[in-house]
């Protein structure tokens, strides 16, 4: 990226935080209003998480019993659980071959736990970075957990094949109703959450050379 590029996307990036910051304040204005379930939707739950809450409290005290309100308080739950410096939640779910492999087996490392699939296009094309990312990384505590959304055991392994992929892989084959997706959260993918090495999380959502810069920083070159 070039230096006026870098201005330019500075200058965004400051004015999505301002817009973000003015939203925010209304939202905890307005906690008992309805609307205000979509209003929030483009703010990052982790930056925001205190809003979020808020807004779940108050939606639960005006509308007990609402499908929607009772929806967006299960996210609010399910983020709570997961934001940065909480101890991720457990995963144990069989590999290709069925043995099952607990995502707390490998503390110690630095984890990245990776949901994608087969059928995700942009998955793929992310995946040579992940690759390059563990190929530098592996010997200095890195290791990933691939958790994959997809419904054909073939369809799965055929892609592990087909790109490379060495290090361990679960899934339920449930598609959008995998268990581990839910308790993270996941809304789309690929969507990473980096652990250190007690388990907990220290960054969301990382990709090429964000997840690089993030390696970096915590094992070293």
């Amino acid at each position: 990226m070039d230096s006026l590029s870098k201005v330019f996307e500075g200058v965004f990036n400051k004015i999505i935080d301002a817009y973000a910051s003015q939203v925010a304040e209304k939202i905890k204005r307005n906690t008992n209003m309805f609307s205000s379930i979509m209003a929030i939707q483009p703010l990052d739950p982790d930056k925001y998480s205190d809003v979020f809450i808020a807004l779940d409290q108050g939606l639960v005290k005006k509308f007990p019993g609402n499908e929607n309100v009772g929806m967006f308080h299960q996210m609010v739950s399910q983020m709570v659980t997961t934001k940065s410096g909480e101890t991720a939640p457990e995963i144990n779910l069989p590999d290709p071959y069925g043995k099952n492999i607990a995502l707390s087996s490998l503390r110690g490392k630095v984890v990245l736990v990776d949901f994608w699939a087969s059928w995700c296009g942009p998955c793929r094309k992310e995946m040579p970075n992940v690759k390059a990312a563990y190929e530098k990384y592996k010997s200095k505590g890195f290791e990933i957990y691939g958790v994959s959304l997809d419904r054909e055991l073939s369809d799965w392994t055929d892609a592990i094949k087909k790109d490379g992929i060495t290090w361990p892989q679960v899934s339920d084959l449930k598609y959008w109703d995998c268990v581990a997706a839910k308790q993270y959260n996941v809304q789309g993918i690929p969507f990473t959450v980096l652990l250190d090495k007690e388990g907990k999380i220290i960054a969301k959502n990382l990709r090429g050379p964000e997840l690089e810069a993030k390696l970096k920083e915590v094992l070293g070159n």
